[in-house]
């Protein structure tokens, strides 16, 4: 299994065991690419840029990204697991949890509206903090 991690990403690589069912192979790192060479190479072929890859629930998401995975349909799945987490939440009497910054249910949100921030709202690197 190609792995597509690049050398800024280095640390969320895995130890192979021999019990894995999968070889896994880190084409980028053996190359020596960072992101950015990775980027501009796709360029270079006159490829359209890759957006950075990150789970369609991450809540680490600028108001950019979860404006595209509206266009693109995805927001619904995370639409759906926010109100599932929140319903089991509430039948225990536990507060709710939110994956937007604005503790708001991410289907509320108008993502049109959005203005940038200081924290790079394109950033296009995923920095591995959900820790997957």
């Amino acid at each position: 299994m190609w792995i597509g991690f690049s050398v800024d990403e280095r640390n969320r690589c895995k130890a192979q065991s021999k019990d894995d069912k999968w070889l896994e192979w880190y084409p980028l790192i053996e190359m020596g690419l960072q992101r950015l060479d990775s980027i501009t190479y796709v360029k270079k072929m006159g490829w359209p840029e890759p957006p950075r890859s990150a789970c369609w629930m991450c809540p680490n998401h600028s108001d950019f990204e979860w404006l595209r995975l509206k266009e693109d349909g995805e927001i619904n799945r995370a639409v759906a697991l926010e109100q599932s987490i929140n319903a089991q939440r509430t039948e225990k009497g536990e507060p709710e949890l939110f994956f937007h910054r604005s503790c708001q249910p991410i289907g509320s949100i108008d993502f049109e509206d959005t203005q940038v921030d200081m924290f790079d709202t394109r950033q296009q690197t995923c920095q591995g903090g959900c820790f997957v």
